[in-house]
């Protein structure tokens, strides 16, 4: 029984303090009906309506559900529709750390830190600061340079956005630019 009131709780939209107040008074009463040993039979809600679990998020104006686990957003002016590729819309403000994604706009290797007008990335050590990225935005993804790429007969590594540049020593060559594959070659 208290997996149908765990259910039935589950139907609730998470901003409906009423409705969850209502899931968890029939929740008491599923239990201490239980312990009592009275049997009964409870008709829960069901929903095959993937909008009533609001997975466009707060910034969305409506959710279209197209079937059990489809569904299409309608973002607010101002934010944007991400992870549409991907069928799992969601409306995001843009420069907004919490971009719905798994670590955020800064990547694994940044730390995100919200500001007034967006946002700024602080990367780690090991990585390096793209910007810009998407739409104007920032990401930090590991330096290019740090594995030294351009080898020994190299006077210097350049990151390049996800790539890099190599600067020769005198009579080195640099081959493999058109492979994006950059390496000094000695003479």
């Amino acid at each position: 029984m208290a997996a149908a009131a765990a259910a039935a709780m589950s139907h609730c939209h998470r901003r409906r303090p009423l409705c969850d107040s209502r899931l968890s008074l029939l929740a008491v009463l599923l239990v201490v009906l239980a312990v009592a040993g009275v049997t009964t039979a409870v008709r829960l809600p069901t929903s095959t309506n993937p909008c009533d679990s609001d997975p466009c998020g707060p910034n969305a104006t409506e959710c279209t559900g197209l079937g059990a686990s489809s569904w299409n957003c309608t973002c607010a002016a101002g934010t944007e529709l991400v992870g549409a590729q991907e069928g799992q819309p969601y409306c995001m403000s843009p420069g907004n750390c919490d971009d719905g994604t798994r670590d955020g706009p800064c990547g694994v290797w940044g730390e995100c830190t919200e500001t007034a007008t967006g946002y700024n990335c602080t990367c780690d050590p090991t990585a390096i600061l793209v910007s810009p990225f998407k739409n104007g935005s920032q990401t930090c993804i590991l330096d290019p340079c740090d594995s030294h790429p351009c080898g020994p007969n190299a006077t210097s590594c350049t990151p390049a956005g996800f790539s890099y540049n190599c600067t020769c020593a005198a009579g080195a060559v640099l081959v493999g630019v058109q492979e994006d594959s950059q390496f000094c070659k000695p003479p």
